[in-house]
């Protein structure tokens, strides 16, 4: 190996101080080798620092090996990280044979910058609908908490789609629940398109809404719904849930309605309000994200997708009421949700209006809770919203 190396690598790596371990390595007498647990330690080190440079905004753009040869680094920052990959595969495995699946995150733990540490409610929101769709014949098996980064959430959502389309089965519904911080408004490159007409919208991609992860970093939810609709045609329907708390970006209001066979149903007060920020006027961090291009078949693929999410419609709403419900230790959306399955169980296409009605009678309870709504987005072709979420 050393010779094969030589002519090529060998020399370049002791150029370099950060890959310096594996030229050392092919310097040792055979029983005096390194491990290969050591050296992979060493190529994670590596790597975790060029994704962390890549974060901050001055991440490598030339090779290390060659600083002359430019090289791509998208890849760092979609790779999937193999430890993810493979507990999530597992936990596909375990839910094999059940028609019913979900996939549940939910952000407590964050930098405090720009959004505080939230109370227990998302930990509570994820465990309490995992508890009651367990016992609607739902699988469980992927639960997790605090995700860290877009990188890590994308990792894990591309991991979870890869392992349900590894070995296809017929799925009736999949469930992606999400409960934490979001942000709601048009993002700026979008907001320059649309200023000068040229942004073409695709049907029934939400581009105003972000989810927020640990670090403050923002994720797309139309980056999302574009993962998602990468699941094999076998899975019948796919339920989003956004149980965000949202923070409105200054200056903005939402996206036009929908056009096309898509329905919109803005549960409450539609239309283009605008909002202010209710942050500090100091902040230093930039509240916005990039949705980047949708492919042109994502469209037709959300003909079997139907997303629920909180939307503010009131500007003097206090916070912290979207984050808890005024009876239960949930946040607004996940709460009204509970009590609502726990009585008459809705079919998926009547559950906007369960939920709408659920919360008039808790805003009528706590005023603190007026201006909070639910918002719909899904498609009505074939009719196949017209089931139960849970069994019997």
């Amino acid at each position: 190996m050393v010779k094969r190396l030589s002519p090529s690598i060998l020399s370049e790596l002791e150029k370099v101080p950060k890959l310096k371990f594996l030229s050392d390595c092919f310097q040792y007498s055979a029983p005096e080798r390194p491990s290969s647990t050591f050296i992979l330690r060493g190529m994670q080190q590596f790597l975790s620092e060029a994704k962390e440079m890549y974060s901050r905004g001055n991440g490598v753009t030339t090779s290390v090996l060659f600083p002359g040869r430019r090289i791509q680094i998208t890849n760092l920052k979609y790779s999937q990280d193999p430890l993810v990959r493979q507990q999530v595969e597992w936990n596909v495995r375990q839910e094999r044979g059940m028609k019913r699946r979900t996939l549940l995150i939910g952000n407590r733990n964050y930098l405090g910058k720009e959004w505080a540490t939230l109370s227990a409610n998302p930990m509570n929101d994820i465990k309490d609908v995992s508890n009651l769709l367990a016992k609607g014949g739902y699988g469980t098996n992927n639960y997790y908490e605090n995700i860290n980064s877009t990188e890590e959430f994308a990792s894990l959502v591309s991991s979870y789609v890869d392992a349900v389309n590894k070995d296809p089965e017929d799925i009736d519904i999949l469930l992606f629940y999400y409960s934490g911080y979001g942000i709601q408004g048009i993002p700026e490159s979008i907001e320059k398109k649309l200023k000068y007409g040229i942004f073409s919208e695709e049907g029934g991609i939400i581009y105003d809404t972000a989810l927020v992860m640990c670090n403050e970093t923002m994720f797309p939810v139309a980056k999302l719904q574009v993962i998602i609709s990468n699941l094999n045609p076998r899975v019948k329907r796919r339920l989003l849930v956004l149980d965000t708390r949202i923070k409105i970006k200054a200056g903005i209001g939402t996206l036009p309605n929908t056009p096309g066979s898509f329905i919109s149903d803005d549960l409450s007060i539609s239309g283009s309000s605008h909002f202010t920020n209710s942050s500090k006027s100091g902040a230093s961090k930039k509240l916005d994200w990039e949705v980047g291009k949708i492919p042109e078949e994502t469209e037709a693929k959300l003909n079997s997708m139907f997303t629920l999410r909180t939307i503010v419609t009131d500007p003097n709403l206090i916070p912290k009421a979207v984050d808890s419900h005024p009876r239960r230790m949930n946040g607004y959306l996940t709460g009204c949700f509970i009590q609502v399955m726990k009585g008459e169980i809705p079919n998926i296409s009547e559950l906007p209006r369960f939920l709408t009605n659920q919360m008039q009678n808790e805003a009528r309870r706590s005023r603190a809770h007026k201006g909070i709504e639910c918002k719909a987005e899904y498609s009505n072709i074939g009719n196949i919203w017209d089931a139960p979420l849970v069994a019997n």
